[in-house]
């Protein structure tokens, strides 16, 4: 009896540790925009970008190279996904960076949870099993009209807030910024697929974190170098404790997401995950005492709403 209520409780979690890796990542991103925007108005945002895809390259490139040797028919013939991969993962990311270095957490990470889905659902429809983007599926009227109402959500947070008041103040550049999520959430998509696609040949999680960063860390030290500020300036003493949070707040999170998704169901995951522009909005007052506005609050709990809505019916086809 004991053996068999110790099985059990095992078992119970084991299943609990897929979603829990989930809601780690939820909470660790709504704390990380928090932190990344108040150091982004600190610190040039190509020298945080080039610390943090420095540290994910030097933390993850030795998988990669395992993997190179161990699992050659895995990545035979994935050259094309490869460069894919890491073409929209350097775009996803820099464009967030810029994202939050212009526009508040909140309507950032909200823009940018929202644009993605009705992409990732015009995209899995239409592809191949075998292709760069991953394997097809079905998507019911219900979820694919959740997904679109996301969509527009997105494109009208990021027009509005910002857009309406290009005259005045910070309304330019925040609608620069809202656009970057727009794209950033857009660009993930494809990042997300890919890389689902490259699970699919085998490869696990650390190896896909080794492979998809590679292109995106030379973008932000080329960026550095050309653009920005002295490549000296990487090695500020300032910035040890800045690079220290990067691993912590960037690396482990996406490398927790990527463990959390692969054992835990969609629909579960969706719905943990859909807190995180909540979670940010309530961080933002708190830690970067950014007045709470009800455009923001609204929107917030819109994405909400229709984020478990397109779960709910994605469970209902289930």
């Amino acid at each position: 009896m004991e053996t068999t209520a110790g099985m059990r409780t095992g078992a119970a979690a084991r299943l609990l540790v897929g979603p829990g890796l989930v809601a780690g990542f939820t909470l660790l991103s709504a704390v990380r925009d928090v932190f990344l925007s108040d150091r982004l108005q600190a610190e040039p945002p190509l020298v945080v970008a080039a610390l943090a895809f420095a540290v994910t390259n030097l933390a993850f490139g030795p998988f990669l190279l395992r993997a190179v040797r161990a699992k050659r028919e895995a990545l035979r013939g994935a050259g094309r996904l490869a460069l894919g991969v890491n073409a929209s993962t350097a775009a996803a990311w820099l464009l967030y960076f810029a994202a939050l270095a212009n526009s508040p957490p909140a309507i950032v990470i909200t823009i940018w949870s929202a644009a993605g889905p009705l992409a990732a659902a015009w995209l899995v429809t239409r592809a191949k099993p075998g292709e760069a983007i991953g394997a097809g599926a079905r998507i019911g009227p219900r979820e694919r009209l959740a997904y679109g109402l996301q969509f527009l959500l997105a494109l009208g947070l990021a027009l509005g807030t910002g857009g309406v008041a290009l005259a005045g103040g910070d309304g330019p550049v925040m609608l620069v910024g809202n656009l970057c999520a727009l794209a950033s959430g857009l660009a993930i998509t494809v990042s997300v697929l890919q890389s689902q696609a490259l699970a699919l040949r085998g490869l696990a999680p650390a190896e896909i974190m080794g492979l998809r960063f590679q292109l995106t860390g030379a973008l932000a030290v080329v960026g550095v170098l050309v653009a920005g500020p002295p490549l000296a300036t990487l090695l500020d003493e300032r910035l040890v404790a800045v690079a220290g949070l990067v691993a912590a707040l960037i690396v482990l999170p996406n490398f927790v997401l990527q463990i959390g998704v692969v054992r835990t169901n969609a629909v579960t995951a969706k719905i943990i995950l859909s807190f995180a522009p909540s979670l940010t909005f309530a961080l933002q007052t708190l830690v970067l005492g950014i007045a709470p506005t009800t455009a923001t609050a609204v929107a917030v709990g819109l994405f909400f709403a229709l984020a478990v809505a397109g779960a709910l019916a994605r469970a209902a086809r289930a």
